[in-house]
């Protein structure tokens, strides 16, 4: 097994920014004088609560005799507090023609500790006793609190990701017909607009990462614990083809308006989705910063 254990949350296609609505107590639309937005989301105290007790978790494997947690290092992640984020990459969008040019749909390797991967039984049973020593040492009902915010999280993201599969296709038809215009054609639109991203379907040549992909494998024998090599941060290039392509979808862009009718659409949804959780965001945000609190005063900041 992997002892990299996370707050688990679906990361499905969402996003963050600022509009307005009534609440669903049909209050104004502020919480605690705030505007309903995905901000009200905590996503990043669950980022440092996820780091605190894989730290704390750590020190304990390694006071029971496994100090290879401990010596392989933990990250603190940013995927909570990006789960919720609206903006231009979200949907595939480019500042100007050089940035498409440059960054093309591909996606950097990103830098990663080494990995622990366990085939001992004992390693896995000590892991088991200093998770939950981890979650203690935050507060007796930590646990039942973050498992009941990262569903909120789910909720959320679920709300809004209905929208996102509805409207991104929907926005999709006029962009199509500007990529044609440019000689950038896709044979089956039904089979493209169900991974509307997939520049495969243009015939495109996708790029590469600029170094050797990371290709450690564990050799998962019984009564082992291994760790790997560090994961390196790698850029990804993209392909001639790539880069000329992703310069024709940022000029389609800026003539069809598609990523300004997302963004515009993704605000206004975003503060309806909030209206429907608020209730549930009062009560359980001062939860999680009581949490953060306490993981910063034993571990502090990453």
């Amino acid at each position: 097994m992997s002892p990299r254990r996370s707050l688990a949350i679906t990361l499905a296609t969402i996003a963050i920014a600022t509009s307005g609505c009534q609440s669903s107590s049909g209050a104004d639309s502020t919480f605690f004088g705030k505007d309903l937005t995905f901000d009200l989301y905590l996503g990043d105290k669950l980022d440092l609560i996820d780091y605190a007790t894989r730290t704390l978790t750590a020190e304990c494997m390694s006071q029971h005799g496994f100090p290879q947690l401990k010596e392989a290092g933990t990250k603190q992640y940013k995927g909570f507090a990006q789960l919720l984020v609206i903006d231009r990459a979200r949907f595939r969008g480019f500042g100007s023609e050089q940035e498409a040019r440059r960054r093309g749909f591909g996606s950097d390797q990103a830098e990663e500790p080494p990995p622990v991967v366990s085939s001992d039984p004992n390693f896995d049973a000590a892991l088991a006793e200093c998770d939950k020593a981890s979650d203690n040492a935050l507060g007796e009902d930590t646990r039942a609190t973050l498992d009941a915010y990262t569903d909120l999280g789910n909720q959320l993201s679920g709300s809004f990701g209905a929208w996102v599969r509805q409207e991104v296709p929907r926005q999709m038809g006029p962009m199509l017909d500007c990529l044609e215009q440019k000689g950038y054609h896709v044979d089956n639109r039904e089979r493209y607009l169900r991974e509307p991203y997939n520049i495969r379907h243009f015939n495109i040549t996708p790029g590469r990462l600029a170094g050797e992909p990371y290709s450690w494998k564990p050799a998962k024998k019984p009564g082992t614990v291994e760790v790997g090599p560090a994961k390196p941060h790698l850029r990804y290039v993209p392909s001639s083809q790539e880069a000329d392509f992703a310069a024709a979808w940022f000029q389609c862009d800026q003539s069809t308006h598609r990523l300004d009718n997302l963004l515009n659409g993704a605000h206004q949804t975003e503060s309806e989705v909030v209206a429907k959780f608020e209730d549930k965001l009062a009560e359980l945000n001062p939860k999680i910063e009581a949490i953060a609190r306490k993981a910063t005063g034993l571990v502090g900041n990453a």
